[in-house]
């Protein structure tokens, strides 16, 4: 993410593992040690982190996106300081 010049905190970095099925998009997501995920339904942080998957989330060799509209997102818990995501496109990109 660096190198196509976005900069981010230590509190932005919590891809901690991606990896692709097919279409699909997998991701491992941590807050760092003494960030705490209370008091939100999801961490801004925590979320941020989620997004970066989708420099995996193209087809190969295509560069993927961030979207900027979404469905189907379900929290199926709050608080939490790691999580696990599955992102995938729809046919309209």
């Amino acid at each position: 993410m660096a190198g196509a010049g976005f900069g981010y905190g230590p509190a932005f970095r919590g891809l901690r593992a991606a990896w692709r099925r097919g279409d699909e998009v997998f991701a491992e997501v941590a807050l760092p040690e003494g960030t705490e995920g209370a008091g939100f339904g999801l961490h801004p942080a925590l979320f941020d982190a989620c997004l970066h998957g989708f420099a995996l989330a193209g087809s190969e060799g295509e560069a993927g996106g961030v979207p900027f509209a979404w469905e189907e997102v379900s929290l199926h818990a709050a608080g939490a300081s790691a999580v696990r995501v599955r992102l995938t496109r729809t046919a309209a990109g």
